[in-house]
């Protein structure tokens, strides 16, 4: 397995400053381009994959459980929150429906028009309540970082688990507002 951390030359930890990752970024990616590599393009998908990695934070402290030699944990007991879960698939699927019927002729369009404002701000709260939620999981991964290494291995788990359901959900949400606006 490649270490992200060791490819990016950071240390070790559950938070990264996604500023000064990124500024790592095109420092490093500057040197390790295939027209500076002799036309090796190797060094530098190694740097992206490091990058998709550490800008993730669930696929960063999963990585980092990895690198720690921590058996897997399958004793998850992550249960996401039924109600926004609910919320979401709701949403998503009225904006399917609503551009479906928008796309089918002209007076179509102007019918639901209305109803695709009221659906954008719906979608536009969901969107502030998982952002909300994802600031906080965000202060809980710098707090764990203060106490790393001594985290208990089942609690970053349920951190990535519950990140990576919010982080769908958004992504979720995010096409469904483009859809409403004809994207």
């Amino acid at each position: 397995m490649t270490d992200a951390f060791a490819e990016f030359g950071v240390e070790k930890r559950l938070w990264l400053d996604p500023v000064a990752l990124q500024s790592r970024y095109h420092e490093l990616a500057s040197v390790r381009h295939p027209d500076k590599c002799g036309g090796d393009p190797l060094p530098l998908a190694r740097l992206n994959e490091a990058r998709r990695i550490l800008s993730s934070p669930p696929l960063r402290i999963g990585h980092l459980l990895a690198l720690s030699g921590l058996p897997e944990i399958s004793e998850r007991k992550f249960a996401p929150d039924f109600e926004l879960f609910s919320l979401v698939g709701s949403l998503a699927r009225n904006a399917e429906q609503l551009s479906e019927t928008r796309d089918s002729s002209p007076l179509a369009a102007a019918v639901v028009r209305v109803e695709a404002a009221s659906l954008q701000k719906k979608i536009s709260s969901a969107l502030d309540q998982i952002n909300l939620q994802l600031d906080a999981l965000e202060k809980k991964i710098c707090a764990m970082d203060q106490a790393w290494p001594d985290v208990a291995p089942l609690d970053l788990a349920l951190l990535a688990d519950e990140f990576s359901f919010l982080m769908k959900w958004r992504k979720s949400l995010r096409a469904a507002r483009t859809r409403l606006l004809g994207g």
